[in-house]
């Protein structure tokens, strides 16, 4: 009962008036109806269906988009339809890790905190890249917290290494979701898994890398495509001044964002672009303000989640007190690590 409550909060949360914001970001609407008659601008995430240049992202948050309209055509409901689907899907799945080792109503109030917190009630109804970001990195929680689960089972060790190889897997289509951000949960990942994994430290290692080499495959064929096709046969990649997606990676989309030194592509013949928006720059701020370490603390980002953050990090601390001295291998413990590392570093 409580759980279907939950899911219809959320769905009415994601789903009502879902279209008076019209076709929300149009840079990313363009891209999708693009993609939707163009397979070649649907791979590469072209702005255009003449690709001529990409948006300032991965495709993969496109590719769901694109598809949608091939299939439903084109307006604004078919396109954010998808980030509802999404928005409640990361809802339920979130519910589900917190309830299999918390219990079930730890599993409601998680639920209902991460739906009424105001950056996901917009998110969730918004055609940025965010909504596939947090659904993939969710689902990477749950995976990894399932693979710690096979402590006496007979077929333990390669059980876990098949759910490993799943996590690495929704990590890197993350970051074909949003290149370096997916990264933000590794640390903690990491930690939860070599301190908890109920094997012998050779194993978590070889398991770790495994999971980092379906990571990098998930990601990588589609990165390797933008350095070996020639630049006459692919379209320009949006955000990069050198037509570059490693340097889109690491500069626009990377550490410009830490910096606030972030500069957009400037193409002969098109002008700016760089998320359709002007180029940032310096300690000032650029395009999204202030940078520093209280930036999440200050303006309209304190009301948007930081207000959550004291309780969540007190939570970090009575959860463990709560866990004791328990095995190395506890679960609850490991979950703890996991999430709270994501919470940490981000």
């Amino acid at each position: 009962m409580a759980l279907g409550v939950m899911l219809l909060a959320a769905c009415a949360i994601f789903f009502i008036n879902l279209t008076a914001s019209g076709y929300a970001n149009e840079f990313y609407s363009a891209a999708a109806q693009a993609g939707s008659v163009s397979w070649k601008a649907f791979l590469w995430g072209s702005l255009d269906s003449g690709n001529a240049i990409t948006v300032d992202k991965p495709p993969a948050a496109l590719w769901l988009m694109a598809l949608s309209v091939r299939i439903f055509g084109l307006n604004s409901f078919v396109i954010l339809l998808l980030e509802v689907l999404m928005g409640v899907a990361t809802t339920y799945l979130l519910y589900v890790t917190v309830r299999r080792h918390w219990g079930n109503w730890a599993g409601i109030v998680t639920g209902f905190i991460f739906m009424l917190t105001p950056v996901a009630a917009l998110m969730f109804r918004f055609n940025n890249h965010d909504a596939l970001l947090v659904l993939l990195m969710t689902g990477a929680a749950n995976v990894l917290l399932r693979s710690l689960e096979y402590a006496n089972h007979p077929s333990g060790n390669r059980k876990r290494t098949w759910w490993m190889v799943l996590d690495g897997a929704l990590i890197g289509f993350g970051f074909l979701a949003k290149q370096l951000q997916v990264l933000l949960v590794l640390p903690g990942f990491a930690l939860a898994f070599l301190l908890a994994s109920p094997t012998g430290m050779v194993r978590r290692i070889l398991d770790s890398l495994v999971a980092t080499a379906s990571m990098i495959v998930a990601a990588g064929w589609w990165v390797l495509l933008t350095v070996v096709v020639p630049a006459s046969d692919r379209p320009y990649i949006g955000g990069s001044q050198r037509n570059s997606f490693l340097e889109l990676t690491f500069g626009y989309n990377g550490f410009g964002r830490l910096t606030g030194s972030e500069e957009g592509s400037v193409i002969p013949g098109h002008g700016h672009e760089g998320g359709g928006m002007p180029a940032g720059g310096g300690r000032g701020g650029g395009m999204w303000g202030q940078t520093g370490l209280n930036r999440l603390f200050s303006g309209e980002f304190g009301t948007q989640i930081s207000w959550l953050a004291p309780l969540a990090f007190a939570g970090i601390v009575i959860s463990l007190l709560v866990i004791g001295r328990a095995v190395r291998i506890d679960v609850r413990r490991a979950s703890v690590i996991a999430f709270g590392g994501w919470l940490t570093v981000t």
